[in-house]
């Protein structure tokens, strides 16, 4: 009987010993509101290899008229052919040379301007003008720089302007007719700005 009563008491004192291992005695507080309050969510991180997009500016072209009017008849063959000043922003920052073609809607196989290699420190051409140490390429008039556009009498001829901001100089010793140019300069583009409009004789 002795053995059984110590046999029982060990049994009691393992028992106690065991609970008084998982607890200090004391009882847990639900969390206030203002301790719920401090607690900052936790941070979404993107899977890795995921890119963050940014979002920038598109590249703006400006010229002496607005996009999808008419051409002022000082820069058509009715006028002084002269050829327009333009201004440029928000190219990306790798852009390593900015190339322009204006070329006719109407009629593909000609083109009025193609320059190409412009500095990327470049922004603004001034009116008559071709920006230093570009290279301009004969036009479907076979000169070097801008033909004015003069569609046929009685009709009118849609035109546009692009700028190109290209990832790479265009090899002008390989490619110097204005369509390889513009094909070219199409192979290394970035990004492009366009000026659309019109012209009626």
């Amino acid at each position: 009987m002795s053995s059984l009563r110590s046999t029982i008491a060990i049994a009691v004192c393992a028992a106690v010993a065991l609970v008084s291992c998982s607890t200090d005695g004391r009882t847990m507080q639900e969390p206030t509101p203002n301790q719920i309050a401090a607690i900052s969510p936790g941070t979404t991180i993107p899977p890795e290899g995921d890119a963050v997009i940014e979002q920038t500016a598109p590249l703006t072209l400006t010229a002496p008229w607005a996009s999808g009017t008419a051409l002022d008849p000082r820069y058509s063959c009715d006028g002084e052919a002269f050829s327009p000043s333009l201004a440029w922003s928000s190219a990306p920052p790798e852009t390593k040379a900015f190339g322009i073609a204006l070329t006719d809607r109407d009629r593909p196989d000609y083109v009025h301007w193609v320059i190409t290699n412009i500095d990327p420190t470049v922004t603004t051409i001034l009116e008559n003008t071709n920006p230093a140490g570009a290279f301009v390429a004969e036009n479907s008039e076979k000169k070097r720089g801008y033909a004015a556009p003069c569609p046929p009498a009685g009709s009118t001829h849609s035109y546009g302007i692009t700028l190109y901001a290209l990832s790479a100089l265009v090899d002008t010793q390989k490619y110097s007719t204005a369509p390889s140019i513009i094909e070219q300069m199409n192979a290394v583009v970035l990004e492009v700005g366009t000026n659309d409009f019109t012209y009626s004789r």
